[in-house]
């Protein structure tokens, strides 16, 4: 691996588990110590039935340590203002200026399954800040004992030896990054933050070290493990396999499913979850094989050195199967299974939907506007961040101005009840994950080059809400948009003290202001 910095949370990557049950409250202290300003994304929460989410603004007077995140979690909410949170700067809220510290509160309404937390600043979720959320529901369709025995939970992600703010800045330059404009090409893949990268090979005399041994997984014969599957990359698709065993995907964005047919390789783009059961009825104690990630480089307008061999654009884990809950990796020989004889490249496609069926019939929709409105896409689609004044705040002072398509791209759905939502592709090369922060079934749709995708959206919960491009240099770049629900009910509502003290601070920080001066216009 190469040594660069990292931005974590807790001193960690990937970000502490953060696990509650449907109906808790969290909260979430968050201590900025890094020397940027950051927003935390609650990815796939809908806040629905809470619209105001509590905050607490503080100031620390202290010795500010570089590069970490502080979580203190509890439960029950803290005296105070509060406001809407969907923890997106520019839209929802200001970024959380270096040496301040806010706290998150938010009630887990209706949902359970997968989710996650990651930054929302320009893509500084790409430098590690990153972490998983877990909801348990006795409403979860997906029953332990029965549907799966054990559970862990894996992040996968795209990996890249120049820092984000680096890689953003040269791209967005007239020189662009490595001499191309284009979404970079990764380096290596890594599985629960380990990987491989050939040093001797690829980067002779650099400050890289090749790390030996692999990510080691325990999982218990004759039994079925659920694999919570996380993407937190910033371009790469990867498709997941386990040597000579097939798998059963049972969840998708936090979705409880059943798929019609075993599956060898399963695709995972940005943002998605996939719980997929690895089944060991077959194997016995002291069997071991690999769990493989590859990314699929077809799908990359151009590809680094190293990542052109399956032992450069792959991340390998193994997977022991005992009944000991902790074994000596490094005294243990590496497995000899062999990967699946189907290719791992191929069109950079999404799971096929149909092979995938709700395990709960949802509601039928009667409340149905009748309106369509179409989106269509080109690689910019917002040109600016609004760091200092977001746009909710803005709306719910009952302004115009800063919604215009010259700025920011945006649809506005007036009344509550269905609308259907168009979304037209004109890119002809490349597929685009996108997350709309009001989800339904699914939270991300990829949209392949020159298609069309139409989603269905229950607009009942008023607010700004951010609907981007999950590719994290796309994002960066500002592939992304704003769908504005019920903006007349918006412009009723008070922005909180607490929220307005959060911008204005930002403001008048000496450090604050430098920061905008980098960000302001790049960050989405």
């Amino acid at each position: 691996m190469s040594i660069r910095s990292m931005l974590v949370i807790n001193g960690q990557y990937p970000g502490p588990l953060i696990e509650a049950n449907e109906g808790d409250t969290i909260n979430v202290l968050l201590v900025n110590r890094m020397n940027y300003p950051v927003s935390i994304h609650w990815h796939g929460i809908h806040q629905k039935g809470t619209p105001w989410v509590c905050a607490l603004f503080l100031l620390k007077s202290q010795v500010i340590r570089k590069n970490r995140l502080i979580f203190d979690v509890s439960m029950g909410f803290q005296d105070g203002w509060c406001f809407r949170i969907s923890s997106v700067s520019g839209v929802t809220e200001c970024p959380i200026p270096p040496g301040v510290s806010f706290q998150y509160s938010f009630k887990i309404d209706g949902q359970f399954g997968t989710f996650w937390y990651h930054a929302h600043t320009r893509n500084l979720k790409a430098d590690g800040i990153v972490g998983p959320l877990i909801v348990h529901s006795t409403r979860d369709p997906l029953v332990r004992g029965r549907d799966f025995d054990e559970e862990m939970i894996v992040v996968v992600s795209d990996w890249y030896h120049d820092t984000s703010t680096f890689i953003l800045g040269e791209q967005l330059s007239t020189r662009g990054y490595n001499g191309s404009f284009a979404a970079p090409s990764p380096n290596s893949a890594i599985l629960n933050g380990v990987g491989y990268f050939d040093c001797q090979r690829y980067a002779p005399g650099a400050q890289c070290q090749t790390r030996s041994q692999p990510l080691e997984l325990l999982v218990k014969p004759n039994s079925k493990t659920r694999l919570r599957f996380i993407q937190s990359s910033s371009h790469a698709l990867f498709r997941i396999s386990v040597d000579n065993h097939p798998l059963d995907i049972i969840e998708a964005d936090a979705t409880p499913v059943q798929n019609r047919f075993h599956m060898d390789r399963v695709q995972i783009h940005g943002g998605e979850r996939y719980s997929l059961v690895l089944n060991t009825a077959n194997d016995q104690e002291g069997d071991a094989f690999y769990l493989r990630a590859a990314i699929d480089t077809d799908c990359l307008a151009w590809i680094a050195p190293g990542l052109d061999t399956p032992s450069g654009n792959t991340a390998m884990a193994v997977i022991r199967v005992t009944n000991q809950k902790s074994l000596s990796g490094a005294s243990l020989p590496l497995p000899r299974s062999s990967d699946w004889p189907s290719s791992s490249v191929g069109t950079c496609y999404d799971v096929d939907s149909s092979a995938l069926v709700p395990r709960v019939k949802p509601p039928p929709m009667t409340d149905i506007v009748g309106r369509t409105t179409q989106l269509t896409l080109h690689l910019v689609l917002s040109h600016k961040a609004r760091l200092q004044r977001p746009l909710l705040h803005h709306k719910l002072q009952g302004g115009q101005g800063w919604l215009n398509a010259s700025e920011v791209a945006h649809e506005t759905l007036p009344t509550p009840g269905v609308w259907d939502i168009v979304i037209n592709n004109l890119d002809p090369t490349r597929e685009h994950p996108f997350h709309l922060q009001t989800p339904v079934c699914r939270d991300v749709h990829v949209l392949p080059g020159n298609t069309y995708n139409v989603l269905r959206v229950q607009a009942y919960n008023p607010g700004v809400w951010f609907f981007h491009c999950h590719l994290g240099w796309h994002l960066g770049a500002g592939f992304a948009g704003v769908v504005v629900l019920q903006p007349d009910v918006l412009a009723q509502m008070q922005l909180p003290p607490d929220s307005r003290a959060l911008c204005q601070h930002r403001a008048k920080t000496l450090k604050g202001k430098r920061a905008m001066k980098r960000l302001d216009g790049l960050e989405t």
